[in-house]
């Protein structure tokens, strides 16, 4: 059964995106924003809360590509993202394990299963770095939601 089938129902998905740099302050984990609906024929996605609200018990595919900066001043920066789901956080991903090795530009992807128990269910996307100043997540960052099924 091809993912997002539900059993050759209804398919429920969303997809949204950055439209431009999003600044990160240093030491603290904060929501990142995405301002472009892509796809959202389920009406997942809340604007006014920046989530996705998983409206189907059972399993969803959460994914997230994060175009962060890297390097310039050669002091390295880890970078990490981090799935929250009802305000709490899921999952934490990290940026290769170390810093940025000195690179000018580079890319946190993220694709997690989020197993949901309540209709009322959301997921929203948090990023932290250790570079001592703000640093950008560039546009476009990218947020995916794909309902798996019952679990």
């Amino acid at each position: 059964m091809p993912y997002g089938s539900s059993g050759g129902g209804r398919a429920y998905f969303g997809t949204v995106r950055s439209a431009i740099n999003q600044n990160i302050p240093s030491g603290v984990a904060t929501k990142v924003t995405f301002g472009t609906v892509v796809q959202n024929p389920n009406s997942l996605w809340s604007a006014a809360n920046n989530r996705f609200i998983l409206n189907q018990l059972g399993q969803w595919l959460v994914m997230v590509n994060l175009p962060l900066s890297g390097d310039v001043n050669v002091v390295g920066i880890d970078w990490n993202g981090y799935i929250y789901k009802n305000g709490v956080q899921l999952e934490d991903f990290r940026d290769g394990g170390g810093p940025s090795g000195y690179a000018e530009y580079i890319n946190l992807g993220i694709c997690y299963p989020v197993v949901v128990t309540a209709i009322t269910d959301y997921v929203e996307i948090y990023a932290q770095q250790t570079s001592g100043a703000p640093s950008p997540i560039y546009a476009p960052a990218q947020f995916s939601v794909l309902y798996e099924g019952q679990s």
